[in-house]
């Protein structure tokens, strides 16, 4: 079987860690400043127009990130909140529903020895 990792000797870098959707937007990133680069390296304004593009766009992207991982905060603290609310309701009604439940099955015995 062959080895993965590249020989010494070779050109090919050594594969990028990380998780598979950071390496997936890393490679996206290199494609598009690369297609950038090849496709205006004639005309510098252009390939500064797009490049700017590009950054904007990442921008908007990593604001719409931050505004999600608000979200995602309040979410988790408000259920951590509802837990909390739950947790002290169960201690509360357990004795009362047991009882309630332990009474409905005497009756329901009762019931059925008559």
């Amino acid at each position: 079987m062959e080895d993965e990792q590249p020989s010494s000797d070779s050109d090919e870098l050594p594969a990028p860690k990380g998780k598979p959707r950071d390496r997936k937007a890393r490679e996206k990133v290199k494609l598009a400043m690369y297609k950038i680069v090849n496709n205006d390296a004639g005309n510098p304004v252009d390939m500064l127009i797009a490049a700017s593009d590009r950054v904007d766009d990442l921008e908007e992207k990593l604001e719409n990130a931050k505004e999600a991982e608000a979200k995602i905060t309040r979410i988790t603290q408000n259920l951590s909140v509802a837990r909390e609310a739950y947790e002290k309701i169960y201690k509360k009604t357990r004795p009362a529903a047991e009882k309630a439940a332990e009474e409905e099955e005497e009756e329901e015995e009762e019931s059925e020895v008559s």
